[in-house]
Formats: C-alpha cells, sequence, structure tokens
C-alpha cells in the first residue's frame, strides 16, 4: 500500500501534495489556470481509500458536467483496484440518486423528472388556458421559475423571487400541475434534496453515518442552492462540520457564468461559512510559457473581487505576445487567417484558435476564412449562415426572387407564427402538387377564393404576400433584409420566443447579417440574387471536412472555458464589444468581463495575437472604435504593441512571418494609439486590402485644443450626441472624455469629438 500511496504523490508539487495529503478537515484549493486541478482531486481521491482507509462508497465527488465526471472516473479507476468505488457526478445526477434512494421521506415516493421539452409543454398548455399565448412567452416564463428556485436556499419555492405578477401566477399554477402529475423538473432536484435534508432527521443521520468525505470541483461555478446544499452535507444541525474531509477546489479567476446564476462569493466567502478552513493556493501553471502568464497576472490584478495568486511557469520564452491595432474588421479577418496559415505551414501539428467575446463577430472572420481555403469549425456554436434566424431572413429573400421556392415557403410561412398550422400546410401543398406552375402567391389566391383560408388566417396570409411582392421590386439586399426585419417584426419575435440571452445573440446575428449585406455591396454586389450566390458559396467552401483535424477552431470565450490551444488569436478587444456595453456601468460585470479575458489568455500554451481595429461595421454604419479599457492594463514591458492601421496584406504577413520565426522586426514598432506605423520592407507598391469602409464615409480625426468639462454636450459622427461624464488629461493635447451616448457610455478620444 506504501509504495501504491508514493506513487499517488510523484510528480506532484509541493502545493498539489498539501492538497492530496491530509485526510481530515475543511481544504479549499485555489487552483489557477493550468495548475492541474483535476489531477489533484482524482489523486485526492485515490489517497483517502489508499493510503487513509477511506471505504469508496464514503466518498462523494461532485462536478458540473457529465464530461469533467466521466474523466475524473476515469482516472481514479486507473489508480485504485476494482471493486466498490466512489461517487463521481454532477451535482444534479446525485440529488436525483439520493431522492430516488430516499423516495419513502418524500412527499411522492414515485416521481418522474421532466426533460427541457416536456417543462415547455406544460407551460404552454398554461399559457394558453389563461389566454396570454400573445402576451406571455413560454422560455422567459420558465426562466424566471429557474432563476427563483436557483435563489430558494431553505428547500421552499420562493415565488416571490418572480418580480413579474403575471409570471408569478404562471408558475404557481405550473407546479401545482406539475405535483398533480408526480414530476419534478431539473432544478426542483437540488430544491428537494435540501428540502429532504431540512426536515428529515432520519435522512440526515444515515446521510452522515455513510459518507465522510466530500469533494466538489470548479467551485467557483456554483449558485447559491448548491454551496447550500454543500453546507447541509457537511454540517450537523448547530452549523458543526461534521465530516471527516471536505475539499473544494476551484479558481474565482475563472467564475465566469453569473448569467447562469453562478456566484464568485461562494469561494470567496468559503472560510466564513467553514471558520476551520485551510487554503492551498497552487500557483504553478503547466499549460504556458511564462511571458503569458505574466500578462494574465497583470490583467486579472485589476479586479477586487479575488484573493491574490501569481500563476508561474517552468517553461520560459521570448516575445509570446503580439497587440495589433487594424484598420477594419475585414483586416482583422486578413491578419488572423494570414497568422493560421504560418502557423499551420512552419510549426506542424501546432493548434490553433481564434476567440471572440459574441458569435456575431464570426461572420467576418468566416468570410476571410473562405477566402483564404482555410478550413474552420465553430465549437459550440453554428457557423453565421446555418443559423436559424440567418436562414429564416436568407429564405424571405430566396421567395421574393423565386416565388417557386418551396423550401424557403415551408421555412417562412409561419415564422413568425401566422396562425397557419400543420392542417393549412397539408392543404397548401397539395394544392401546389396539384397545380405545380403555379407560385406561392396563386396558391395563396386560389386558397382564399375557395374558402379554405378565412378570417385572421386570410389576413395574416395575404399580408405575408404584400411584404414578399413589395420585396420582390427592391433591388438592394439590405433594403430589403431591413424592410422584411421590420414589416414581419423579426427580433420582436426573437425577443418573445427565446431566453433573453439567447435573443440578444440571435439579435445581433439579424444585424450582422445586414452588415454583410452592405458590406458586399460596397464590394459591387449589388442585387439579391448575387447576394443569395455569394452566400451559397460561402456555405459551400466552409462546410467542414469530417477528416480534416487541421481544421481551424473558432468559438467564444466563453465556449473556451477548460480547452488549450498552441496559438489563440483574440479578437475584437474594443470598448463596448468586449468588455461589452451592457457592462460599462456596472462594476462587478466588468469584473466579470475581466475574468473572462483572462480565461481567454490563458488558454494559449505558446503564443497569443490580440487585435482590435480603428473602424468597424456596427449598427448599420461605419463606426471608429477605442481600443478596450482592458488593453491599457497590459504593460508595454510585457506584450508588444504595434499599429497596423496602414499596413498592406504583404506587410501583415511579413510582420506575422517575423514574429512565428522568432525574428525582431524592430522598425515595426509602434505604440497603439500613437501616430502611423512607419513599418515598411523594400516590397514592389501593392494595393491596401480591399476594404468594405473604403466607399464609406467616416469621422476624420482632427485635433482639438479646447477645454473639456463635465456634462457639456458633444457630437460624435457614429455614436451621435452624448454628455461628458469625465474628462482625462493624458498631457501633450491628449484628452480622453467618458461620454454617456444613447448607445452607451464610450470612453473616447477628444480629437473623434466635436
Amino acid at each position: 500500500m506504501s509504495g501504491d500511496c508514493h506513487e499517488l504523490l510523484e510528480k506532484l508539487n509541493a502545493q498539489q501534495r498539501s492538497a492530496v495529503e491530509p485526510g481530515r478537515g475543511v481544504i479549499l484549493v485555489r487552483a489557477g489556470a493550468g495548475s492541474g486541478k483535476t489531477r489533484v482531486i482524482t489523486r485526492r481521491i485515490s489517497y483517502l481509500i489508499a493510503y487513509h482507509g477511506a471505504i469508496p462508497s464514503s466518498i462523494v465527488a461532485l462536478t458540473f458536467t457529465n464530461k469533467a465526471a466521466a474523466e475524473m472516473k476515469e482516472r481514479v479507476e486507473s489508480m485504485v483496484s476494482r471493486g466498490d468505488s466512489p461517487y463521481i457526478g454532477t451535482f444534479h445526477a446525485y440529488c436525483l440518486r439520493l431522492l430516488k434512494i430516499n423516495r419513502a421521506f418524500l412527499g411522492m415516493p414515485d416521481f418522474l423528472v421532466l426533460d427541457a421539452d416536456d417543462q415547455e409543454k406544460l407551460m404552454q398548455k398554461i399559457i394558453a388556458s389563461a389566454g396570454l399565448s400573445k402576451q406571455m412567452n413560454v422560455k422567459s416564463v420558465l426562466h424566471a421559475l429557474s432563476s427563483a428556485k436557483n435563489g430558494s436556499i431553505d428547500g421552499v419555492l420562493n415565488t416571490n423571487l418572480i418580480d413579474h405578477p403575471v409570471m408569478q401566477q404562471l408558475c404557481m399554477v405550473y407546479e401545482q400541475e406539475k405535483r398533480q402529475s408526480h414530476c419534478l423538473d431539473f432544478d426542483d432536484l437540488l430544491v428537494e434534496t435540501i428540502g429532504l435534508f431540512k426536515r428529515n432527521a432520519i435522512f440526515r443521520e444515515q446521510f452522515r453515518a455513510r459518507v465522510r468525505h466530500v469533494l466538489v470541483d470548479e467551485y467557483q461555478d456554483t449558485n447559491r442552492v448548491q454551496h447550500a446544499l454543500l453546507r447541509l452535507m457537511a454540517c450537523d444541525d448547530s452549523n458543526v462540520f461534521c465530516l471527516d474531509s471536505l475539499c473544494v477546489v476551484g479558481d474565482e479567476d475563472q467564475s465566469i457564468y453569473s448569467w447562469r446564476g453562478a456566484t464568485v462569493s461562494n469561494i470567496l466567502e468559503f472560510s466564513r461559512d467553514f471558520p476551520q478552513t485551510s487554503i492551498v493556493t497552487i500557483e504553478q501553471n503547466y499549460r504556458s510559457v511564462q511571458p503569458l502568464l505574466s500578462v494574465a497576472n497583470e490583467v486579472i490584478s485589476h479586479n477586487r473581487g479575488r484573493m491574490p495568486k501569481k500563476l508561474w511557469s517552468e517553461r520560459e520564452g521570448v516575445d509570446r505576445i503580439r497587440v495589433v491595432r487594424l484598420a477594419s474588421d475585414r483586416n482583422e479577418g486578413e491578419c488572423v487567417t494570414q497568422l493560421v496559415n504560418l502557423v499551420k505551414r512552419q510549426l506542424k501539428n501546432q493548434s490553433c484558435a481564434v476567440l471572440y467575446r459574441s458569435h456575431y463577430q464570426s461572420r467576418t472572420l468566416e468570410e476571410a476564412l473562405v477566402r483564404s481555403s482555410q478550413p474552420y469549425h465553430i465549437v459550440g456554436g453554428i457557423q453565421f449562415y446555418e443559423r436559424q434566424e440567418i436562414k429564416d431572413l436568407v429564405a424571405y429573400l430566396r421567395l421574393s426572387v423565386n416565388p417557386f421556392d418551396r423550401v424557403a415557403f415551408l421555412r417562412v410561412f409561419n415564422t413568425p407564427a401566422r396562425g397557419l398550422g400543420a392542417k393549412f400546410q397539408e392543404q397548401f401543398f397539395a394544392l401546389w402538387d396539384q397545380e405545380p406552375l403555379l407560385d406561392f402567391s396563386a396558391v395563396v389566391s386560389r386558397l382564399v377564393e375557395q374558402g379554405v383560408v378565412t378570417g385572421a388566417k386570410k389576413d395574416s396570409l395575404l399580408k405575408f404576400c404584400q411584404i414578399l411582392g413589395k420585396m420582390a421590386t427592391m433591388t438592394s439586399p439590405s433594403s430589403a433584409l431591413e424592410f422584411v426585419v421590420n414589416e414581419v417584426e423579426y427580433v420582436p419575435y426573437l425577443q418573445g420566443a427565446f431566453e433573453r440571452e439567447v435573443a440578444r445573440d440571435k439579435a445581433e446575428n439579424v444585424r450582422e447579417l445586414l452588415n454583410a449585406a452592405r458590406a458586399m455591396e460596397d464590394r459591387g454586389v449589388t442585387s439579391i440574387p448575387s447576394f443569395l450566390d455569394e452566400i451559397a458559396l460561402l456555405q459551400e467552401h466552409s462546410k467542414p471536412k469530417d477528416s480534416d483535424d487541421s481544421a481551424l477552431l473558432l468559438m467564444t470565450f466563453h465556449a473556451a472555458k477548460g480547452l488549450e490551444f498552441d496559438t489563440v488569436i483574440l479578437v475584437g478587444l474594443e470598448d463596448g464589444i468586449f468588455p461589452t456595453s451592457r457592462s460599462i456601468d456596472n462594476s462587478y460585470a466588468v469584473e466579470e468581463e475581466r475574468r473572462l479575458l483572462y480565461v481567454g489568455i490563458t488558454r494559449a500554451r505558446e503564443r497569443l495575437l490580440i487585435t482590435h481595429v480603428q473602424q468597424r461595421y456596427l449598427f448599420g454604419r461605419v463606426t471608429q472604435q477605442l481600443p478596450s479599457p482592458f488593453l491599457d492594463e497590459i504593460p508595454a514591458s510585457l506584450a508588444r504593441q504595434d499599429d497596423g492601421t496602414s499596413w498592406y496584406s504583404s506587410q501583415i504577413r511579413s510582420y506575422l512571418d517575423q514574429w512565428v520565426q522568432g525574428r525582431s522586426c524592430a522598425s515595426a514598432r509602434t505604440p497603439v494609439m500613437g501616430l502611423p506605423s512607419s513599418f515598411s520592407w523594400n516590397e514592389p507598391f501593392e494595393e491596401p486590402i480591399i476594404d468594405p469602409f473604403s466607399s464609406a464615409k467616416v469621422a476624420p480625426v482632427i485635433e482639438k485644443s479646447r477645454q473639456w468639462k463635465k456634462f457639456q454636450s458633444v457630437n460624435h459622427r457614429s455614436f451621435g450626441v452624448g454628455i461628458v461624464k469625465e474628462v482625462e488629461d493624458k498631457g501633450c493635447g491628449i484628452v480622453y472624455l467618458t461620454v454617456h451616448f444613447s448607445c452607451g457610455v464610450k470612453k473616447i478620444n477628444s480629437s473623434f469629438l466635436t
């Protein structure tokens, strides 16, 4: 046994060993990014069994995903002898197990668990019965109910946590019908388990006799209910710790899921709730070279809601981080493809990923990758032109130019809903099959004449035909798209059909489709048929090849959590994009945005490129973009910052080539906010990258010599009129103003304002 224990401690550093070895007590392990936290928690489970003689069935290890649980199980099984094994699974799976085993203690001993689809069907029935189908959205009501349950730490649903009185009533009816059906939903599993602990002394005694060691992974991602559940598992009726050991592993610097209900305070205040806690901080990183960690440390040090921690690595490196400012998002796409091609060609078998803050940013990147024939795959998302909302609007365009397009008609005749259900669809296509020479509008006319469609359905169908008829007279793709989005009230439809975060992402994708149409028009794609042809070609060329392991990975920062790559490219580091404009007036939200950036930086093993642009197509027009304030938190001594706003395509390629090969290029070095770069080589004259903004009018940058004061009104070419909130004089005539515009708060160089 001693030999087995020695092997379990092999290759662990001193901090990891101090987390693995103790057999008793409460341990909070603050494991930094890439510090081997999964190794620590699995070795600790195995060590409890091998050295401390813990009965495997007395050990419970909880995590958040089935994938993480499966990995932990596999590692533990490889280290301990077969036979009885500890429980390793998700919070919800473990609670379901407890409820099933102890069903005799429940009010309804026989129950089933409703899946998401069952929940929606039940709530839809309740909303329809109340006559509120047009006023209430199923997903929004269920989201409010879920949030209330995740805040019900006493084991009883507190409907007062639902602000909307009508939603409150709907949720109460839902709960009643669900109980009558002897069912629980996913959130009930945790709430009911808390109730079981609180109300049943026999269950508590049996649980504490059986379970002696509890471990929790990714503790920074727990919500209030999960934290309350852990306290009930670990403490007796007098709130005194009563297990042999409790170990939670997490990193407050990687807490990025507040929108799911996670609260970083659980890990920050853990020692307050468990006063006997021993804190182990693991700072050695096994993933990244030191320069990357130095940048990550500097950025995250600006957060107040954290405990001190500095990642370090034995892996050294030089010139591994570049921050580059480019002229436009099209140039940004060019830069990304150039670097990816260089990495694939020169650094064989090295992985590469591009991270962006929001899904809509993938569109320009995808188009650049298609142009360069670079295969790619979107992780945790769908390629831009394959997304539901994009396909809906493209189907409207297709039907406007080809009224015989049955696939397009099938997609949009009831999107948004017009009360035209399955019966109408059957009648419509039966007639169309009989009269194949008719277009869709002629089929509609026949059905109306025959009295098949009457009343409100007839009115909505005729309006649908009028919209398509109007679109058929339009010539430009952007005007047709804008028209249909407004006429069918597509964005309000998204807001009613999906949860708030999902609807917001989809609305951003709709705006980005309008941007794509305008950008293509600037490049000469001015008709709707040609626009549809371009989209079809992009879709064909972007189809992933099943056998292509070299495909570039594109994903949001959130989707990158838990992953790592040799080269990482962070795009769109601009004020209002990252951090988002929604977070700018909320210090808590800004800190979570900074943690998200920290996660992005620490995904890289070898090399990191950060890009931001001078001009970006946003909200249907070219806007002057400012660098993200997070970039000011990266010292110039740690990351080289270059101004590439005047570079040609070959200059971008040469700049990146010299970086990848490790050759210095001092002439390229200019401050991000400095004068235009003097970066050049002895190359033949070359036209700049074709840019969609070349024909657009943008605000010139003109130095002003005037006094700026708080509360005065100013004007910006893109953002309009705003009010000055703060004035920062940087000296040498450089002044930054924090201005409140209708679109949000922006920090802007005064030279952009009049």
